[in-house]
């Protein structure tokens, strides 16, 4: 990956949470399936949409840094130094890139997780790792990695493996947790990473690591396809794959198109795991993960986060300012419809909060 995608990484990612670079997008859950991640079979159906919030957007906002909106109409404080927030249907998670998790609970108490999150370089997550339905956590610690149900008195069910040094979970793919592992010296604050999925249920994790794949998008539903990034041609260009979710993350279909690039890997899947928007010719594209197939383009700069399965907002044009610039908001649906929130502005002083579940 080079500089200039890594600075469209942390720039895009920046205006929906504070630390930027790091997790996985929101998403509904489905009833186990052994086929997760195979292309044909159904995720369940999106749950009922949120009323719009106080700024037009069915999706929490954080002011200033330090007070959290809720769709609600709920404001509650958020520690100085926050680096991500994102809502659960249990509360809200927020807390550093590199430190434990803390569960806010809709009743405004807070309960220490046990949880870390400890992000040493651009590829590894900046905000925990959490199941498309916003019910499971996953992390490592030293040389085990962990996975449990988040409750509001704390993590429970924990299920644990031995992994090999270096090993930290990446992203949920129904109930299998996608692990990576760093490699070799990399560029710009990003090294190359070799991965693997983890069933928790089936007992400890046995490595059949992956090279050539760039990080894969999620977290997606049980029954949603798998998709990552593999390595074009010469010339540079990405190309999309479907992945096999369940066994070794081989490639069972992918399609290369010139001018796709590789953004920053957050929240540009749909909840239901069933279409991507990302940059395509630097242009904001729909993309339809079911048949690999690119559909209308978005207006905007930058995808920010999706407010349902149908529609996604898009950030841009920016304005540049001296504490970090801001950006109008597009909505943009996978029917090709599209228009400009009113009156919304993320950036500096706004940012919106991931919802999963």
């Amino acid at each position: 990956m080079t500089a200039v995608v890594l600075r469209l990484l942390c720039a895009a990612a920046a205006l929906v949470t504070l630390a930027g670079c790091g997790a996985a997008g929101p998403g509904p859950a489905a009833p186990a399936d052994d086929h997760e991640g195979v292309l044909g079979t159904e995720p369940s159906d999106p749950p009922a949409e949120s009323p719009p919030g106080p700024y037009g957007v069915r999706l929490d906002v954080l002011e200033n840094h330090t007070v959290l909106h809720s769709v609600e109409g709920q404001s509650f404080p958020i520690p100085a130094g926050t680096s991500y927030v994102l809502r659960t249907p249990t509360g809200w998670l927020y807390g550093t890139a590199t430190g434990p998790v803390t569960l806010l609970t809709p009743d405004g108490a807070t309960q220490p997780l046990a949880a870390v999150v400890d992000q040493q370089s651009l590829e590894m997550p900046g905000a925990p790792v959490v199941s498309a339905d916003g019910t499971r956590i996953a992390w490592a610690e030293g040389d085990t990695v962990h996975t449990g149900q988040i409750t509001a008195s704390g993590i429970q069910d924990v299920r644990s493996s031995p992994v090999p040094a270096g090993t930290y979970p990446k992203v949920w793919t129904g109930e299998r947790v996608i692990l990576g592992r760093s490699y070799e010296g990399g560029c710009c604050g990003h090294r190359p990473a070799e991965y693997d999925v983890w069933d928790p249920a089936a007992g400890d994790f046995v490595p059949h690591w992956t090279r050539q794949l760039s990080p894969v998008y999620g977290p997606v539903p049980v029954g949603a396809p798998l998709v990552g990034v593999t390595e074009g041609d010469p010339g540079g260009d990405s190309c999309l794959a479907r992945l096999d979710g369940v066994r070794d993350l081989s490639a069972t279909a992918s399609t290369c198109r010139p001018g796709l690039n590789v953004g920053s890997l957050m929240w540009t899947i749909a909840p239901d795991g069933r279409h991507l928007v990302e940059l395509v010719d630097s242009v904001p594209t729909m993309i339809d993960l079911t048949t690999l197939t690119l559909m209308d383009a978005c207006p905007g700069e930058q995808p920010l986060l999706w407010e349902d399965n149908r529609t996604v907002l898009i950030a841009g044009p920016g304005t540049p300012s001296t504490d970090g610039g801001t950006s109008h908001v597009f909505r943009c649906t996978v029917d090709g419809e599209s228009e400009e929130v009113p009156g919304l502005v993320v950036g500096a002083n706004l940012t919106l909060v991931p919802r999963l579940g």
